[in-house]
């Protein structure tokens, strides 16, 4: 049955994008070229500072390349990167995409983009190659070709409220797990002013717009890794066990978390912390711009800070994430597409994305062009991030296929809270389905 299902879900993906395509077919309008872009962003939608970023970067390359149009075309972030597997099978997929990063692995593997060696870096100078490259830059990597570069880089880690850390006179930063957990009963309760009832974490354990449990991180505090080297599941470990029970504890002993949590996705926890329902929670440091702009409490409290660590160290594993933007590989208008990509990590556009999109920079020597913008208090979150992408990370593999651990995670997490099954038993169950559907 659900083969089937995943069947007509791909069926389906390849029909809207041939029926919804629209001038997909023609890669020229006149003389012009068009380069057609998928992404989650609207540069024509709600002024946030990531749709105001792209919309200047396509304004000033379209002016500098008068015979290219950019049209971008929105789409919805969880399904997109599945929309382009399909459409790339029927031939009809964007000229540039903004694939999932748990997906990169899959779509190199596939043939589905092109390398940017032959569209322009093999015409770079070392000096231009050394500025972006990092970790980011390497990810993907595959016999020494480059297949994506990273934006909206994000890190996933622990958004908090300073006022109500201050308020209630909490040691700050958590040097452990349980030190979090105690802050967090703290400051659950009605709230005297809005006469909300605010629990001390958010999370999300939800099946649709789907980010990775916190256990997930609690368990790499403790253990290296998540995957086996052959690209099997790493998670009926005993570190991966506490670390569900803990997860379970926050709901049903604590109640930091509602047990609600189990319905919501991350999409409603980011909209409910807005409103004063959560006094932190663990989500994307690629939110905080949006996050402060919809608060209705004071926005500068909101702030970006490290998950625990065990004790021993300052802080655990967050996690590396972003979104891979490639050409794909049977684009009829491959150079273009490859002239606009190259053009939305250069020194001028990087700028854009930090100063209106409030994004890290891509590249090294956009820090101190902008010295005096990462030194306001405000964007010390963005030094939190940067820190994070240094010290404090874990990147999923791009060796081989990891299709769906998201989910099965947060499966673990309804089986455990809804149904009361033992942590383990939960974790033997996901395993064996995830090394199932990835053919090991």
């Amino acid at each position: 049955m659900k083969k089937l299902l995943l069947m007509l879900l791909i069926i389906g993906f390849a029909l809207s994008s041939i029926s919804g395509a629209g001038s997909a077919e023609t890669s020229s309008v006149g003389e012009k070229k068009v380069v057609r872009m998928w992404t989650f962003l609207n540069p024509e939608g709600a002024e946030s500072g990531r749709n105001l970023a792209l919309k200047k970067i396509i304004e000033q390359f379209e002016a500098e390349n008068p015979n290219i149009d950019v049209v971008v075309e929105p789409q919805q972030w969880d399904v997109m990167t599945n929309k382009f597997f399909a459409a790339h099978q029927a031939g009809n997929a964007p000229d540039i995409m903004w694939v999932i990063s748990y997906d990169l692995g899959t779509a190199i593997e596939q043939g589905m983009l092109a390398d940017l060696e032959s569209l322009f870096l093999d015409d770079w100078t070392e000096e231009e190659v050394s500025d972006i490259n990092d970790s980011f830059f390497r990810w993907g990597e595959t016999d020494g070709k480059h297949y994506q570069i990273t934006f909206s880089r994000n890190y996933f880690s622990l958004i908090y409220r300073e006022d109500l850390i201050k308020k209630y006179n909490i040691d700050f930063p958590f040097k452990t797990w349980d030190e979090m957990i105690q802050a967090a009963v703290k400051m659950t309760g009605v709230d005297e002013e809005t006469g909300i009832m605010r629990y001390g974490l958010g999370q999300s354990f939800g099946l649709g717009k789907v980010d990775p449990p916190i256990f997930t991180y609690d368990a790499l505090t403790h253990q290296p890794d998540i995957f086996n080297p052959d690209g099997t599941a790493d998670w009926t470990t005993k570190e991966m066990e506490n670390a569900v029970a803990r997860m379970s504890d926050m709901v049903k002993k604590y109640k930091i978390t509602p047990e609600s949590a189990v319905n919501f996705d991350i999409e409603d926890v980011y909209q409910d912390f807005m409103a004063g329902k959560y006094a932190m929670m663990t989500g994307a440091s690629v939110r905080i711009p949006a996050l402060r702009a919809g608060a209705n409490f004071d926005p500068e409290s909101i702030e970006l800070i490290h998950y625990p660590g065990d004790g021993t160290a300052d802080f655990g594993q967050g996690l590396f994430s972003g979104w891979a933007v490639s050409v794909w590989s049977k684009s009829k208008v491959i150079d273009e597409a490859g002239k606009f990509l190259e053009y939305m990590m250069s020194p001028e556009a990087d700028k854009l994305w930090v100063l209106d999109g409030g994004q890290v920079p891509i590249r090294k020597s956009t820090i101190p062009a902008l010295g005096d913008f990462f030194d306001k208090p405000e964007n010390e979150y963005l030094k939190i991030t940067a820190e994070g992408f240094t010290n404090y990370c874990y990147a999923t593999p791009t060796a081989f296929p990891i299709p769906g651990w998201r989910e099965d995670l947060n499966a673990v997490a309804q089986d455990v809270i809804y149904n009361n099954t033992p942590p383990l038993e939960a974790l033997k169950k996901v395993e064996k389905e995830f090394n199932t559907r990835v053919g090991k």
